[in-house]
């Protein structure tokens, strides 16, 4: 009976032990994990903010415009964004005094390569405007300014228009336009926004 109870016990205080073993390995993947979590957005996720807002002087728009900017590969080094807005390019008639604003719609495809701070933009795209009813496509090579976790942008770009000119033989004609934009950053990824949950919740 001795050896029994005695069997019995150790097995229990062993199993005690494992479960012991097993909570406090729990708890400190939690802990890890957590710290680990703040850190992803930076080792892996690049920009901590997934969206942007930007007034633009110049560029894909025009003579200005405001846009909105998705992140849709957010990674360390090479990173990938789309971006849409609305511009406006003033028509004048010659010798008058009426002022007719032309309605642009641009649309791009943005790839950047990033060394934390400082990024290289190439783009491609293409600018509809309304009331001529005709479009442009657009390309951008541009520097952008914007911390891992910042809020603020800062980009500055080469973006000319390009067209094919010529009914007999197509010609590629290309209009040299650049432009400066100011943008706040916001918004987390999913990934991120469930990181973030778990954190609160332990």
């Amino acid at each position: 009976m001795r050896f029994i109870f005695g069997e019995t016990s150790s097995l229990l205080n062993n199993r005690m032990k494992l479960h012991d073993c097993i909570a406090l390995l729990t708890f400190f993947c939690c802990i890890t994990s957590g710290t680990e979590a703040q850190r992803t957005w930076m080792q892996v996720g690049g920009f901590r903010y997934v969206n942007s807002v930007q007034l633009e002087v110049g560029g894909h728009g025009g003579l200005y415009s405001i846009s909105f900017e998705r992140m849709i590969r957010n990674r360390a080094r090479l990173k990938a964004s789309l971006q849409a807005g609305v511009g406006a390019w003033p028509s004048m008639g010659i010798g008058s005094t009426y002022f007719d604003p032309e309605l642009a719609f641009p649309a791009i495809v943005i790839g950047k390569y990033s060394f934390r701070k400082h990024h290289i933009e190439l783009a491609a795209g293409y600018t509809r405007f309304l009331l001529e009813q005709y479009g442009y496509g657009t390309g951008r090579i541009g520097y952008r300014l914007q911390k891992p976790d910042g809020r603020f942008t800062f980009r500055i770009a080469f973006t000319p228009f390009m067209e094919y000119w010529g009914s007999r033989y197509r010609v590629l004609r290309i209009y040299p336009w650049g432009g400066i934009s100011l943008g706040y950053n916001f918004g987390l990824s999913l990934y991120q926004r469930a990181m973030r949950d778990a954190i609160h919740i332990r």
